[in-house]
């Protein structure tokens, strides 16, 4: 079974979907599944409209319904970061205290904050209670819409708020090319040769952005298949844009350039 906690909004398919606004309770799973039952518990932006006395009692109950080997999604608003985006100005005071204490305008009477995290904070916590750091995968930890001002495709990967868990597209991107390497790296001696491809925007960019980004162990992994040409990147002309690895994935594989803000 997998499951999607939720507040409003559309419903997932292929999961059991909670809707707290709906009336159903998110906190408490124990009506809706046993433990160990679930291969997924998606709680994307839930943790930040939970009561803080309530909180170890939540994430006690996503953990102990998760199976062997299966993933609990978590995310909301990242106190740390949010902070580190106020004081260097790429926050305004108005914006910072819509991701922080919710919009609570007439449009969304519900959006009022109750609480904000850390994801160390929720990492110790889940650990504590048998999850393996692998089966928490951290969800938006700031989402899209929190970060709408960022300029995330003009600035480095290696200084965007959120570290290697932005949510952004260049991050995706990079996580895809960090499980790619993967792949690769364990077909071992089979001969793979992959060749990516990429618009003349984008050429520059996995070369000088997203390998440097990785975690050294794929950094290095990377070059050497490049190197032994594993890997072989090809320069697309524009009118070839359509076939460019960035321009297709980089928003996290849905193929959409209008999600992506202009140049």
């Amino acid at each position: 079974m997998k499951i999607n906690l939720k507040l409003g909004g559309e419903d997932k398919n292929g999961y059991l979907n909670i809707d707290g606004l709906k009336g159903m309770e998110l906190r408490n799973l124990d009506e809706y599944v046993d433990d160990a039952e679930c291969f997924e518990v998606l709680a994307e932006n839930i943790l930040d409209y939970i009561p803080r006395e309530d909180i170890e009692f939540a994430l006690n109950n996503w953990a102990n319904k998760i199976r062997h080997q299966g993933i609990l999604v978590i995310g909301g608003t990242e106190a740390t970061e949010v902070s580190k985006l106020l004081s260097n100005g790429a926050l305004s005071i108005e914006q910072w205290n819509a991701c922080v204490h919710g919009e609570q305008d007439e449009n969304s009477p519900w959006d009022v904050k109750l609480n904000q995290f850390t994801v160390e904070k929720a990492c110790e916590e889940l650990e504590s209670r048998g999850l393996v750091r692998s089966g928490i995968k951290l969800g938006s930890a700031i989402s899209i819409r929190d970060l709408q001002d960022f300029d995330w495709k003009n600035t480095p990967a290696y200084k965007h708020p959120g570290g290697r868990n932005c949510p952004c597209p260049k991050h995706e991107y990079i996580r895809e090319q960090i499980n790619f390497t993967k792949q690769v790296n364990e077909k071992g001696k089979e001969p793979s040769i992959v060749t990516l491809k990429f618009c003349p925007d984008h050429f520059r960019v996995y070369l000088d952005e997203v390998i440097p980004a990785m975690p050294l162990k794929y950094r290095i992994l990377t070059k050497i298949a490049l190197k032994l040409g594993a890997i072989q990147i090809e320069q697309l002309k524009y009118m070839e844009s359509e076939l460019c690895f960035y321009c297709k994935f980089g928003s996290g594989g849905h193929d959409k350039k209008t999600e992506l803000p202009p140049m």
